[in-house]
């Protein structure tokens, strides 16, 4: 449960906790005293804590930003493509993102677009850039690069001066049947 996976991270020194909010989010929302404990466990644990989540969709940020304000996040990490038509999610992200930048500030909270299986670090970089503000940074991931068969190497380097979090992650290619295939 939520509260063993805090304590579990707080029995390594960690820092902090990253939650994903997939199935998470509705549980605590549920009920208004989950929030608050886990947001005072955090804190009384002296770590940080990060909000994951999927989507860039305008409703799903302000409803995601708003649950890192209750919680305590300042970091809300999510993806822009949830593998539909990736160039229409592409095209769209820009726009998405920026919409959210004024909550992001009155809320104290920094959007961190990830690289996730389906976007190269250009095209994340590139929504990024055209949004152009502080609130909108990269959420570097080492492993999943290599889903679009791009160097973690050199997907790290082009994000990593606009990095906001990060997942520190390895994944190795395996040949099934004569077919190169990412393994996490």
């Amino acid at each position: 449960d939520i509260v063993s996976f805090i304590e579990r991270c707080a029995s390594f020194d960690l820092d902090g906790v990253q939650l994903n909010m997939g199935q998470l989010g509705p549980f605590l929302r549920a009920d208004s005293d989950r929030i608050r404990q886990v947001r005072d466990m955090v804190a009384a644990l002296g770590m940080f804590i990060e909000i994951d989540t999927r989507g860039i969709d305008p409703k799903h940020l302000t409803d995601m930003l708003q649950l890192c304000r209750e919680l305590g996040a300042d970091v809300l990490r999510t993806y822009a493509s949830c593998g539909g038509d990736l160039t229409q999610e592409l095209a769209q992200a820009g726009d998405y993102l920026r919409a959210a930048v004024p909550l992001c500030s009155e809320l104290g909270v920094r959007i961190a677009l990830e690289n996730h299986e389906y976007e190269t670090s250009a095209q994340i970089m590139d929504i990024v850039r055209s949004v152009n503000s502080e609130w909108v940074g990269t959420h570097v991931d080492t492993g999943n690069s290599m889903m679009v068969w791009e160097d973690p190497a050199a997907a790290v380097a082009a994000m990593a001066p606009r990095a906001v979090s990060s997942h520190f992650k390895d994944h190795i290619v395996i040949e099934d049947d004569g077919v190169p295939l990412v393994a996490g």
